[in-house]
């Protein structure tokens, strides 16, 4: 998926394997809680992205929630986070919350988060066909794609054609 996790703004440091999301917390009154922001955006532009969920991996343990809420005050921490539809070509943040009860110091280098939804090819405008405002999945894209390389001249005579 093009849609990725970073820790930064500047879409520097993805959340990866390499450089995962981890904290390092003392425990404070039996409990921890750490909070961050990262940030959702799109590795590619020509994508649009719809019903994206952001929620915690299944494989945190340790009694541990993760929690997210969008750039908005007030924070409104959710374990399911809904992100609005769009193509993400600038960093959205979102504000990562981690807690648990326990009697440890918690250092986690293992966090996981999973950013699941629907991607289609982004509107056709930067094809040079203005006309076209509807969005299509990949792989409907890459059908006019070859449609376009097979038979570009007969759509160049038409002003119309259905498709």
């Amino acid at each position: 998926m093009t849609l990725a996790l970073f820790h930064d703004a500047a879409l520097e440091n993805p959340i990866d394997e390499n450089n995962p999301d981890e904290i390092r917390e003392k425990v404070i009154n039996e409990s921890v809680e750490a909070e961050d922001i990262i940030y959702v955006a799109s590795t590619n532009l020509l994508l649009y992205y719809e019903n994206i969920t952001l929620t915690m991996h299944e494989d945190n343990e340790d009694g541990v929630l993760i929690e997210y809420s969008e750039d908005a005050e007030p924070l409104n921490y959710v374990e399911t986070l809904n992100l609005p539809d769009g193509d993400y070509s600038s960093p959205v943040p979102i504000h990562r919350k981690l807690s648990a009860s326990t009697d440890k110091s918690i250092k986690r280098q293992d966090i996981k988060h999973n950013l699941n939804g629907d991607k289609y090819a982004n509107n056709l405008t930067m094809l040079g066909m203005a006309s076209w405002k509807q969005y299509y999945t990949l792989e409907e894209y890459y059908e006019v794609m070859v449609f376009l390389a097979v038979h570009g001249n007969l759509i160049s005579r038409s002003k119309k054609w259905e498709w």
